[in-house]
Parts: C-alpha cells; structure tokens; sequence
C-alpha cells in the first residue's frame, strides 16, 4: 500500500467533518440558551431580593412613625432608586357595610361611629398604607409590595369623645330615672326618706296590737 493511500485511509472525509461542526454548533447553542436562562433568572432573583429588602426598609419606616404618633397623611408619593421606583400609598380603610350592619336592628344616622359611611365628610381612623417597589425587568415591570395597617388617634378623637359623652349621658339617665324596685308580692318597699342633710332616716315600723288580758 502506497503512503497516499494510507493518509487517505487514516482521514476524515469532508462530510463527516461537516456533521461534526453542526453538532458541536448544536451544543454550543443548547448550552449557550441554558447559561442565558440561569443568568437572567439570577439576575432577576438578586432584584427581587434587592427590591423586598428597600419594601421592608420604608415600611420599617413608616411603622416607627406611626409608632411614634405622627400617622402618614393620606395621600401618594413616590421615590426613585435606579433601578427601583417605591411608591407609598396611604387610604382610609372602609370596612365593607355588611361588617357594620346589626341584622335585625336599624343604622342610627346620628349616632356616632369610627367608620362612617361613603357618603361621609368625616375620615375613617383607620388607614390602610402600601409600599410597592417596581422595576423594569426586560419589556415587563415586576414589583413587590408590604402592606400594613394604622390607626390614627387624632382623626378618631372626634368619635371617641361623642361616644365617652354619650355613654355618660346613658348612665347619667339610669342613674336618675331609676324605679323602686317592686317586691315579689307586687308592693314597693317603704322608704325611710332622707332628713335635712341628707342622710338616709330609719324606716317607721308599726306598733303591735295590745292584747287585753282574758282574751
């Protein structure tokens, strides 16, 4: 066998080498989209965690001022953090009119309540506040949100002093207007009256009967 014979024998041919190319081509390709899924699902992982972690901070804010006595306004606001927008949305909360309704019993209009209705001028104490951090994340916007309740002590004084004064009024009129109570036998218990100090004077009791001797 000659030597040109025996290179030839040892080679690739050219279309063996082709099909070489295309599955490593092939490869590189799968392994390339699978390298880009993990990275964007890692980076899209650390911004979620980032993002949750500016949320806890503003609402750990927001609660120390609550804390502290000075309960958020209502209203909207929004701050920038490249990448990141946060957002805090404070609302009075409404509890829905089937929580505040008596079954059986009619709403009072004038009597006095910490939640009005929706026609009401008066707020509700009761504030409802919204931290949402968004971000872009390719075409799409992600974002993640805290939400916490607060009760504003200076919107609810109205209402509480309405309903202290009321109550005292309640008790004020049990107080005076309350009947002698009846005794089982359906006779009212003598009073002994008051003297001028007002002191209470022991009741009167009845003389008995003087028996004659013989009978």
């Amino acid at each position: 066998m000659s030597r040109a014979s025996a290179t030839r024998a040892g080679a690739f041919t050219l279309f063996e080498v082709l099909a070489a190319v295309a599955l490593l081509g092939i490869l590189f390709t799968t392994l390339a989209g699978v390298a880009s899924t993990w990275l964007r699902a890692e980076g899209e992982a650390r911004r979620r965690f980032e993002a949750s972690l500016k949320a806890d901070v503003r609402l750990g804010e927001l609660e120390a001022e609550v804390a502290a006595g000075r309960v958020p306004a209502p209203g909207e606001g929004e701050a920038r953090d490249d990448p990141y927008r946060i957002t805090t949305r404070v609302e009075p909360l409404r509890p829905p009119v089937e929580l505040l309704e008596v079954p059986g019993q009619a709403p009072a209009p004038a009597a006095p309540t910490l939640f009005p209705g929706q026609g009401s001028t008066f707020s509700p104490p009761l504030r409802l506040i919204e931290v949402r951090v968004s971000w872009d994340e390719g075409a799409e916007e992600r974002h993640v949100e805290r939400t916490t309740l607060a009760f504003d002590l200076a919107a609810a004084a109205p209402a509480l002093t309405a309903l202290s004064l009321k109550r005292d009024s309640q008790r004020a009129g049990a107080g005076q207007g309350a009947p002698p109570q009846p005794t089982p036998g359906g006779v009212a218990p003598p009073s002994g009256g008051s003297g001028p100090g007002g002191e209470e004077l022991p009741r009167r009791r009845g003389r008995p009967a003087r028996r004659e001797p013989g009978r």
